[in-house]
């Protein structure tokens, strides 16, 4: 083609070489389908995911170089799938008997199935291929013959052309060629179909569009993709070193265009998206030398494109061949669309993502983009669909994420794995080959039972799924790290508890820790009457434990022991210590280091955060803990008041006591201390008994009471011998109160956002937060936010040894972050050093994506090893008896 000349579309269809067809891969594409069909129309009411399963097969061959009546015919077999599976039992044996007639239509137009002999790769014997001596002795005289049969058919298909009513001066047909005489009006589906196999007897099959390009290993250096030198360097300088670090790269921003416009019609002026066929391109030269790129986009008319920058729409137009379909983002001047780029259909409407990279335009990553993506589907996944779950493959994620289909579907799968990423860095040293030795507990029930009789519960579903989690790692000689986390008032406590009871039953001792000496004292209190009727002894300790302290701890006859942290670390020889129970409010991963730091055989560890953790904790602190969740109770009504107007805050509270229920008036601490003293807290009492609660039976609870006394006046409120109770130090840390439903938070504004979380927690169905007369509409709705939101985990002050990520956002998806951790975990437990299988993917998947996460940070895991790639096994002998 001579530059510089229009050329019409009846020259360049003329002047185009025929290829062959794709036998082979349509025959292996087709044979799947047959079966799957054939199956289906004798069991039609067996098949489950029909469609799922044959687009599976039908999708590549979509993807393939077709003639048009070919390509229609698959077209037609997809649209009769869409749907499919939501058909009652009627429609979808109409419809299985017309996708039946399709296929047996297909194979008839293309001779399938292939003779066994023909699909068969060629045996060699005795070191000589036995295919290749018969073709040898008769190449030299097929070669002729060959080469005039195919110019005898080449003349006979543009016969057929010219019959069809093309005005061609040339196209005179070989008498020779029966074909030549065949009326066109008397031709079944397509006379090029039957040429195009004619000529697909004698050539080979053609691969799929981009293989020649990308062999679609996503760890191809970008040097040795065929591209520009100074694009391949200006990628290099961005970070992008690999294939896969380009198609994982997320956009910085994204242009959307709607509608759709069709080629041919009235444009308006402007960037807009264009859809149509393309029919042709040329090459204007200009008598400067200079060049431009210009092809014809059919729709109801043509409609012009025109490049100025002549490689990027060389980039272009390599990604799309004539006939094909493709969508255009360009400005239309009224003649042409200029310096359009390609993008993907996404049905009304499309996205042009925008990178943003140093000294590389975007049209040319998004031309590279476009090159790469036939071979997308290819991508082999590190992560198995058994793992991944309901995320979306790797090659549908790279999709969504580069403008085709939903773009949060592709950043939420690509979060779930640097979520994995970050559980297999964790428990890398935890799996690794130096396994710790722990203690494999007995479980025995009868003290549990004693203890759910005496506490008169019951463990609800969610309760009963994290014990069973729990009971299976007790079992186990691997020790236990596990944080037990919820929403307040879910249940943790109560879980602990068991367990605890469990671990003294196995004739093993409990370390019981909290985070400072009162939740120490209030945990003991709660705990201690149930302890002693399930018949387990309970001593408490918040100073230096004294000599018969530790001789009881020696000779077992302390079975749970509380106290703080400070115990762990402490000279204290228990007779066999089996589990550490953590209760913390602060400091989150202090005492997971110190039990790290005792000697085998190391006890287990449950953490049972008593305020909501923070993401950094979990990233950081706990990073190679399993994590359970007992989700709390729905949020209570929240009620925000002045102190100006207490009778009216106090109204909800007389209602409910009037109706037989209970009501808890709770004060702040402040710096650790009751910001009532106890005769303030006295005369609290006598006014909400003379105003506010008049008539109501008021308790009171306060630190400088003797402990005794507090779980006297705590018991007699649980058993309803008290109306009200006013407490000044924290009572939602207890077991919970049965009949309990409004608490009153007086001077809430004062008190941490960590309480209000758990009073939230308690069962109650309204908070009432008494605020000062002054306190801003800001700080009052913060208030009732929290409150409302209990159950929402914090993100937490930034760390640098957090991860770094780039589509997973811990405050938003912190349910991801856990999934990813615990399978990753799971897998490690399974199988220790991720070596079987297609963990191996994985772990090379994670060593590509650690600089990202982790920066300079030094990596542990090992160089994959290419387990299964063909490589000789070595053999066992067997032993002669």
């Amino acid at each position: 083609m001579i530059e510089g000349v229009v050329p019409a579309d009846e020259d360049i269809v003329e002047s185009a070489e025929d290829p062959g067809l794709p036998l082979r891969e349509l025959d292996r594409g087709i044979a799947p389908i047959r079966r799957v069909v054939s199956f289906a129309v004798d069991r039609p009411g067996n098949v489950s995911y029909f469609e799922s399963n044959i687009r599976r097969w039908l999708d590549p061959l979509l993807a393939l170089e077709l003639p048009e009546p070919l390509r229609e015919q698959l077209v037609t077999l997809a649209g009769q799938l869409a749907g499919f599976d939501a058909l009652d039992a009627a429609g979808r044996l109409a419809r299985l008997h017309r996708i039946r007639q399709l296929v047996i239509r297909l194979d008839a137009l293309l001779g399938l199935p292939l003779p066994e002999k023909e699909r068969r790769s060629p045996r060699k014997h005795g070191g000589r291929n036995s295919s290749q001596d018969g073709s040898a002795r008769t190449r030299g005289a097929d070669d002729a013959d060959g080469a005039d049969d195919a110019t005898q058919r080449s003349r006979s298909r543009r016969s057929r052309k010219s019959k069809r009513g093309r005005d061609r001066s040339d196209g005179a047909s070989d008498p020779t060629d029966p074909a030549g005489s065949e009326d066109s009006g008397d031709a079944l589906l397509s006379d090029d179909l039957d040429a195009m196999l004619e000529v697909a007897e004698d050539s080979e099959p053609r691969e799929p569009r981009g293989r020649r390009f990308w062999n679609g290993n996503p760890y191809v250096a970008i040097d040795d993709l065929e591209i520009e030198d100074d694009l391949a360097n200006a990628l290099k300088d961005a970070g992008i070193e690999i294939v896969r670090d380009l198609l994982l790269r997320p956009p910085v921003s994204v242009e959307s265009y709607r509608p759709i416009h069709g080629a041919g019609r009235a444009l308006p002026e402007g960037r807009i998206a264009v859809g149509g066929r393309l029919k042709s391109t040329w090459t204007v030269c200009r008598p400067d030398g200079s060049r431009s790129i210009h092809a014809r986009l059919h729709g109801a008319g043509p409609l012009t494109l025109a490049w100025e920058d002549e490689r990027t729409a060389r980039w272009w137009l390599e990604s799309v061949a004539i006939d094909d379909r493709m969508v255009v983002v360009g400005t239309w001047n009224g003649e042409n669309l200029e310096d359009p780029e390609v993008v993907f259909d996404s049905g009304k409407s499309v996205r042009l993502p925008r990178f943003g990279l140093e000294g590389v335009p975007d049209a040319r990553v998004q031309a590279l983009l476009f090159r790469l993506m036939p071979m997308v589907r290819h991508l082999r996944d590190p992560v198995s669909g058994a793992v991944r779950g309901s995320q979306v493959a790797l090659h549908e994620a790279v999709e969504s994420l580069h403008g085709r289909g939903d773009p949060e579907v592709g950043r939420t799968r690509m979060a779930f794995d640097e979520a994995l990423v970050v559980g297999i860095a964790a428990g890398w040293d935890r799996f690794g080959a130096n396994k710790v030795r722990g203690i494999q507990h007995a479980i025995v029930h009868s003290k549990l039972d004693r203890l759910l009789s005496a506490a008169d519960v019951r463990l609800d579903d969610e309760q009963q799924l994290a014990f069973d989690e729990i009971k299976r790692d007790l079992r186990r000689s691997r020790p236990m790290r596990r944080v037990l986390m919820g929403g307040p008032g879910g249940g943790k406590g109560l879980v602990a508890l068991l367990t605890a009871v469990l671990v003294a039953e196995s004739k093993c001792q409990v370390l019981w820790v909290s985070s400072d000496a009162q939740l120490a004292e209030t945990r003991f209190a709660a705990c201690e009457p149930l302890l002693r009727e399930a018949g387990v002894v309970a001593r408490i300790v918040t100073g230096a434990p004294n000599g018969a302290l530790r001789d009881a701890l020696k000779r077992g006859e302390v079975h749970i022991l509380f106290g703080t942290p400070e115990l762990v670390g402490a000279d204290l020889e228990f007779r066999r210590l089996g589990l550490v129970v953590s209760s913390e409010a602060k400091g989150f991963g202090e005492v997971s280091a110190a039990v790290d730091a005792l000697k085998a055989p190391r006890p287990d560890l449950l953490v049972v955060p008593v305020v909501p953790p923070t993401v950094t904790a979990l990233l950081t602190g706990w990073a190679d803990h399993e994590i359970t969740i007992v989700v709390g109770p729905e949020p209570p009504d929240v009620v925000v008041k002045s102190s100006a107007n207490r009778v009216s805050a106090y109204a909800p509270a007389r209602h409910t006591l009037m109706g037989g229920g209970q009501v808890a008036v709770l004060f702040p601490q402040i710096g650790g201390k009751d910001a009532l003293e106890p005769g303030e807290a006295h005369r609290v009492v006598s006014a909400l008994g003379a105003e506010a609660l008049s008539g109501a039976r008021i308790a009171l609870v306060h630190s400088a009471m003797p402990r005794d006394e507090r779980q006297r006046v705590v018991s007699d409120f649980s058993h309803r011998r008290a109306d009200a109770l006013v407490a000044t130090l924290p009572l939602e840390d207890g077991p919970p109160v049965p009949g309990l439903q409004i608490a009153v938070v007086e001077q809430a504004h004062r008190m941490e956002p960590a309480r209000l979380r758990r009073i939230a927690g308690m069962g109650v169905k309204q908070v009432v937060l008494v605020v000062d007369e002054g306190t801003s509409e800001e700080r009052s709705t913060e208030l009732h936010t929290v409150v409302r939101d209990h159950r929402s985990l914090p993100a937490g002050e930034p760390s640098e040894a957090a991860p770094r990520f780039r589509f997973l956002d811990p405050a938003r998806d912190a349910s991801i972050l856990l999934q990813g951790r615990n399978l990753a975990l799971d897998l490690m437990a399974a199988d220790p050093g991720l070596r079987n299988g297609q963990n191996a993917d994985l772990v090379r998947a994670a060593l590509v994506a650690w600089p990202q996460l982790f920066g300079d940070r030094p990596c542990p895991l090992p160089e994959p090893t290419d387990s299964g790639s063909g490589g000789k096994r070595r053999r066992r002998r067997r032993r002669r008896k």
